[in-house]
């Protein structure tokens, strides 16, 4: 079983080849992993952007229609102008059928 003058073997001596399979069979496997590794990344970052890009846009219009939309609930400090030029009108029908009645 053991040698007795401390001798130490390894195999038959072309352990080599071996090695060289192994690291030639893990190089085979490797590169097409990596490749559907980043290609799948790059999709993932594909639509991030979309998404991110989807939102931007809707915060944008979001905005645009608080800011362009009518307030009307809004305490309002003067009358519309349509309501002034009927009130303006009234006012001077009013004052020209008084003048005809005396």
């Amino acid at each position: 079983m053991g040698h007795p003058d401390g001798a130490h073997t390894h195999g038959s001596g072309g352990g080599t080849g071996g090695a060289v399979w192994a690291v030639l069979a893990v190089a085979a496997v490797a590169r097409p992993v990596m490749t559907a590794v980043s290609e799948l990344v790059h999709v993932l970052v594909i639509v991030t952007a979309v998404i991110v890009g989807l939102g931007a846009v809707c915060v944008g219009g979001l905005l645009a229609w608080r800011w362009h939309r009518p307030r009307l609930d809004a305490a309002r400090t003067a009358p519309p102008a349509f309501a002034t030029a009927k009130v303006v009108r009234a006012a001077r029908r009013s004052r020209e059928s008084g003048k005809h009645q005396s």
